[in-house]
């Protein structure tokens, strides 16, 4: 493949993960959303979705590599070479739209962690409150069965939970 055949192949590989990792923070983001709206359904909607592009980067990964590699050995440089040094020995054009696929790559990430800590925040909210309802309503059902509550003793006490509680 050419110099300039190998530099379209890194810059598609390189659009290809800016491409997941946004549709992993549109994910994240919206993940937000329906966490607050306590909407279980669009959380597992949004779960599937977010499994799907995990699945897939495995194979996004392979192919930056593969074109990171066969580029910087054509520019004279060891496979282990970082973008920014096989992107310096490339024109300033070449090299400027290298770094910012790289740039917009690394913020896109640094996003996804912010929205993974705020969901992992309002989850561990979520688990917490429904621990302190539980305790009290075990309580409720406590004092009741010490009061009589009203029953007779050999009717057996239940509880019903629904969706609503």
């Amino acid at each position: 493949m050419s110099h300039r055949g190998l530099v379209g192949a890194l810059v598609r590989a390189l659009q290809q993960e800016l491409d997941a990792a946004e549709r992993v923070h549109a994910a994240v983001t919206a993940m937000t959303g329906a966490l607050v709206a306590n909407d279980g359904a669009r959380v597992g909607g949004l779960c599937a979705t977010l499994d799907a592009t995990a699945s897939a980067a495995p194979a996004l990964e392979r192919r930056r590599v593969t074109a990171a590699v066969a580029l910087a050995v054509e520019v004279d440089l060891p496979p282990t070479a970082t973008l920014a040094a096989v992107a310096a020995r490339l024109g300033r054009g070449d090299e400027r739209r290298l770094l910012a696929l790289r740039e917009k790559i690394l913020a896109a990430h640094a996003d996804i962690m912010a929205g993974n800590e705020r969901n992992r925040a309002l989850l561990a909210t979520a688990i917490e409150y429904t621990q302190v309802s539980l305790e009290a309503i075990a309580g409720v059902i406590a004092r009741a069965s010490a009061y009589g509550g009203g029953r007779a003793a050999s009717e057996p006490m239940s509880l019903c939970l629904d969706h609503r509680a």
